[in-house]
């Protein structure tokens, strides 16, 4: 049951994203507005408290930060520290997906996020993780 409902949720966000997606690519690098990297590092359009979090994050996090699109990095300061966390774990595509639904949309789709952020992982075998431990020894 439970995986039907993520199969579900992930098929939604799939048919969602491939516009999204597809509007992203659309844009031709020749005829975009972005400014050279040597001029966007040496006049960040990020408040200072930003810029500060920034500095703490390692490398790794910081480029993935900065492969996003600047409507996706501008909607990423607008959550709360626990779902800014959630949405550095969703893949491209989701992010994608995330930033361009209307508001009703986000926060059903956050609302699912963190139901599934809370489930406790399950293992190959189909079973929870969390209950593994929980069998009497010598019992198989």
């Amino acid at each position: 049951m439970r995986k039907t409902f993520w199969y579900l949720v992930g098929g939604q966000l799939a048919v969602i994203s491939i516009p999204a997606l597809a509007q992203y690519e659309a844009v031709d690098p020749a005829h975009s507005a972005q400014q050279p990297a040597e001029e966007s590092a040496a006049q960040p359009d990020t408040p200072g408290d930003e810029l500060e979090v920034m500095e703490s994050w390692p490398a790794e996090r910081r480029a993935t930060y900065e492969s996003w699109p600047p409507d996706a990095q501008a909607y990423f300061w607008t959550l709360t520290p626990e779902r800014q966390e959630l949405f550095f774990a969703l893949t491209d595509t989701d992010r994608l997906a995330l930033v361009a639904m209307d508001e009703a949309g986000r926060s059903e789709a956050w609302r699912m996020i963190e139901e599934r952020a809370a489930q406790p992982a399950e293992t190959p075998d189909g079973s929870d993780a969390a209950t593994q431990g929980d069998e009497p020894m010598g019992r198989s």
